[in-house]
């Protein structure tokens, strides 16, 4: 990220790529920077404190993108967003399943048993 070496976790889930305040007060808090406008709220509904926002190169592997990059205090693990993670190739998109739920329970058995089978019926987004 603007040649700081970062580890992200990836999180298709999250709308914008995150850093904690270490990270910020490390290598950035020298840099030109924009106020956050924008309110962010994680997981739990929770409102994320945000410092500031960094437009950075992200790059990885030879693919690069521009991404707006928030600040946030006390975060302690780095986010790649949904939209960098395409970008930077880290993730596929993939169309949806064209098999019958009972198909692909027949095909694929032991993913559908033991440890780990939830009961019911659930939705990925």
């Amino acid at each position: 990220m603007n040649g700081v070496t970062v580890k992200f976790k990836l999180d298709t889930g999250a709308d914008v790529t995150v850093i904690g305040d270490s990270i910020y007060s490390r290598f950035f808090s020298k840099t030109n920077l924009q106020r956050a406008q924008n309110k962010l709220y994680g997981p739990c509904k929770g409102e994320l404190h945000c410092l500031d926002i960094l437009q950075a190169k992200l790059r990885l592997n030879g693919k690069s993108c521009d991404e707006d990059v928030y600040f946030v205090e006390h975060l302690e693990t780095q986010l790649l967003g949904r939209s960098a993670c395409l970008a930077l190739d880290t993730v596929t998109k993939v169309g949806p399943v064209m098999q019958s739920a009972d198909d692909i329970k027949a095909r694929f058995p032991n993913v559908f048993s033991g440890l780990g089978c939830m009961d019911g019926e659930y939705e990925l987004k």
